[in-house]
């Protein structure tokens, strides 16, 4: 059985721009829920303001002037973007993501100062070794609002760019003395092969769910796999479901200073967008209008840190 190619064009340079906002945003609680701006927050703001005071005369020039150029930045990198498809967006947000749980594997503890500023920014390691991050709970956060689940009765086997769906590898398939594994080709066939017949309540059917009208794909089965046919270059087939996302005419994008943190609205909850870099892209290609104001707050930033550790907390396990 041959699988179908592909070209593995990578998203525009401008889209794969991380836009740099403030080097102080931070994460979250281990919540299963989105924490949004409306939420409680905890008692720690006294974080934000030790490292102000700690920081020194010198240093708070620097961070002051790496603010204003932050501000600037995003808004040149914004207006780069306004030209950029979709599935260039969506490409972009499932490879930043694949670099997320690689860096995040590879990481190395460094000094004290190190921890402490990851610990600022929410960006905590997880209490247990880095596998990958749960792409559904990846997703419900990153890009707020976004629905789960798959109806079995809905979905439709179609081959996809697996550079759009959202993944995790976590598990180690290795040859051991107890084990064989097929070859890659042989698992992608077989992956492939349940699609096709469309045994879509079978264990192992690769099953994804569609994030409304965005060409955005989320693994609920067959997480592991997806890499395979993302090194391979190979489209891969699935059963679709989609689930329903807002439309972009109901979602308003809201900037809060001093820490130029970026939130999405829709029908009077807001909830902050973790990684501006990669869902900004996204929301803007969708057709979500670009704030025309800004507020000051400083809750935006507790929100923002309790939800960047909440995201890191859901690792995948064996």
């Amino acid at each position: 059985m041959g699988g179908r190619g592909f070209s593995d064009r990578c998203a525009p340079l401008d889209v794969m721009l991380m836009i740099e906002l403030n080097f102080l945003f931070v994460k979250s609680d281990h919540s299963d829920e989105a924490v949004g701006v409306g939420s409680s927050v905890p008692a720690d703001s006294a974080v934000l303001l030790t490292v102000i005071a700690q920081v020194g005369s010198r240093d708070a020039d620097n961070l002051a002037m790496r603010s204003s150029y932050g501000d600037s930045r995003a808004r040149r990198s914004l207006t780069k973007i306004r030209g950029v498809t979709m599935q260039d967006a969506a490409e972009a947000f499932v490879r930043a993501k694949d670099r997320i749980d690689s860096e995040g594997r590879s990481y190395v503890s460094g000094n004290w100062w190190e921890r402490f500023l990851r610990k600022v920014r929410g960006y905590q390691p997880p209490l247990r070794a880095w596998s990958a991050i749960h792409p559904g709970k990846f997703v419900m956060q990153s890009l707020p609002f976004s629905a789960t689940g798959f109806d079995y009765n809905k979905s439709q086997a179609k081959y996809l760019n697996p550079f759009l769906i959202v993944s995790g590898t976590y598990n180690d398939y290795s040859p051991n003395p107890l084990f064989t594994p097929l070859s890659a080709v042989e698992i992608m066939d077989w992956s492939d092969g349940l699609a096709t017949r469309e045994e879509k309540r079978h264990l192992n059917s690769p099953r994804v769910y569609k994030i409304g009208d965005l060409p955005l794909y989320v693994a609920s089965e067959g997480k592991n796999r997806v890499e395979l046919f993302k090194n391979a270059k190979r489209e891969m087939k699935v059963l679709v479901a989609e689930v329903p996302y807002p439309a972009a005419s109901e979602l308003t994008l809201i900037r809060s200073r001093p820490f130029n943190i970026y939130s999405l609205c829709y029908r009077g909850e807001v909830r902050v967008l973790p990684e501006p870099g990669i869902a900004l892209p996204l929301l803007q290609a969708y057709g979500v209008n670009l704030p025309l104001s800004s507020h000051v707050s400083f809750k935006e930033y507790l929100c923002l840190r309790r939800v960047r550790q909440c995201i890191i907390s859901h690792q995948m396990i064996n």
